[in-house]
């Protein structure tokens, strides 16, 4: 089980999202995920490019880039994966989906809101 945001407009290039991952701290991209480990701090997750759609529980969501962090970890995995959501969207200007529970639904993002659906 995972908490699962998807990025759902503007549609990006696979280009576009190795351009973007490949200098940054911690990443490390293979295939068409960018897998975030921090050694110092044991946390990590990460980003798929999907194309155009993503399929989440037999349904297509229009998304070229999801995001992925495994539940039952600490806390200060969403706090340490929060600047990094908060940097992809507002380089890219991301529309979100966020399916959990308690989550943001169709946008805006916001790190409250993130912190409080994960926690």
């Amino acid at each position: 089980m995972s908490y699962d945001l998807f990025f759902t407009s503007p549609i990006i290039s696979k280009e576009q999202f190795i351009k973007y991952f490949k200098d940054r701290p911690n990443y490390k991209i293979e295939n068409d995920q960018a897998f975030y480990n921090n050694e110092d701090t044991g946390v990590y997750f990460f980003f798929d490019y999907n194309g155009e759609t993503f399929e989440n529980d037999n349904d297509e969501v229009p998304a070229s880039v999801s995001f992925n962090l495994n539940y039952y970890r600490p806390h200060f995995f969403g706090l340490e994966a929060a600047p990094e959501l908060l940097n992809l969207l507002n380089t890219f200007q991301f529309n979100i989906l966020d399916v959990q529970n308690d989550g943001m639904g169709d946008g805006p993002f916001s790190v409250e809101g993130f912190l409080k659906s994960w926690n």
